[in-house]
């Protein structure tokens, strides 16, 4: 049976500090001069002058109060963003699997996974170090270090996979940063161990090399550690990835084939409110590879629901 956890969030965070380190090119400059210029898009001239006065600037680990104080290079400054109230977002998590190293968690719509623009606290991560921080750790524990090692956009729900240690980490990045999908050539079998609730509601696939007889299996319906071997003969696709992930999305109109290939790049576009960018079909993006399957089609409202297979 699965399990939830979280901490209500209290009314405002703890604020946020932003580090810098004064180069050559900044020497001699008054600190006014220095944060009104380099970090103008923060806030105006008198937003800094008041921010310093109010003591939340710090030069060398001191508080610095005085606008004008001069800087050298390789000072290092601490500006400190007083608390703020972050919009609302949900703050129970569900386990869906739990081991030594892993945790498998469902992620609700409206909550962000790592700190990012107005959410620096309201995140999945800052629910996971709540947790391990309230249990009673034993020295063995002491490379506790709970992290999602992926990402899923804040209104989307789902699975998500987070790193226990420091060492689980360092792995399921790796197997996620390596290994691509390409088309063409006669198509690999991979055995892959099932952590989820089945393809058709959504399953994060994992390589277990360790299975002895992988058994095809098109439709998984059963829950966890279902052991298969997945092919795909019409799309003929050589899949080295160690994990891949399925969506289940509600898209605008009615798709008429049921199974597409979708070859477009994805990449980045600035977006208001997104530092980094949103990830969008891209021609200037980086390869990317899915199929999609159609699940239900919505004929009066428009709609369709399908599955995508991330390769």
């Amino acid at each position: 049976m699965s399990k939830t956890f979280g901490v209500p969030w209290p009314e405002f965070n703890d604020g946020i500090a932003y580090t810098d380190v004064v180069s050559a090119s900044g020497s001699e400059l008054a600190l006014i001069d220095y944060y009104s210029s380099k970090h103008k898009n923060s806030a105006p001239l008198q937003g800094w002058l008041q921010r310093i006065n109010n003591g939340q600037i710090k030069v060398d680990g001191t508080v610095v109060t005085e606008p004008k104080t001069i800087l050298r290079a390789g000072s290092k400054l601490l500006y400190h963003r007083l608390p703020w109230r972050e919009p609302d977002a949900p703050y129970l998590l569900e386990t869906l699997y739990e081991d030594d190293d892993v945790i498998a968690l469902n992620k609700p719509s409206g909550l962000q996974v790592l700190p990012g623009g107005l959410f620096q606290q309201r995140t999945v991560l800052t629910q996971l170090q709540w947790r391990d921080k309230k249990k009673n750790c034993l020295p063995t524990c002491q490379e506790s270090h709970p992290v999602p090692v992926h990402r899923l956009g804040r209104g989307t729900s789902g699975i998500l996979l987070c790193a226990k240690t420091k060492l689980a980490k360092t792995r399921l990045a790796a197997y996620f940063a390596d290994g691509t999908s390409v088309v063409g050539g006669n198509s690999d079998l991979m055995t892959k161990q099932i952590i989820g609730r089945g393809l058709e509601s959504g399953g994060l696939y994992i390589l277990d090399p360790t299975v002895p007889r992988p058994i095809a299996c098109f439709g998984v319906t059963t829950p966890f550690k279902t052991h298969c071997r997945l092919e795909d003969a019409d799309m003929k696709l050589r899949t080295v990835r160690k994990i891949s992930k399925i969506y289940r999305a509600l898209v605008n109109g009615i798709l008429e084939k049921d199974e597409i290939v979708i070859e477009q790049p994805i990449g980045t576009v600035q977006y208001p409110g997104v530092a980094k960018g949103l990830y969008v079909a891209s021609a200037s993006g980086k390869p990317a590879l899915s199929k999609v399957a159609v699940l239900e089609r919505d004929v009066q409202g428009g709609h369709t629901t399908v599955r995508v297979l991330w390769f």
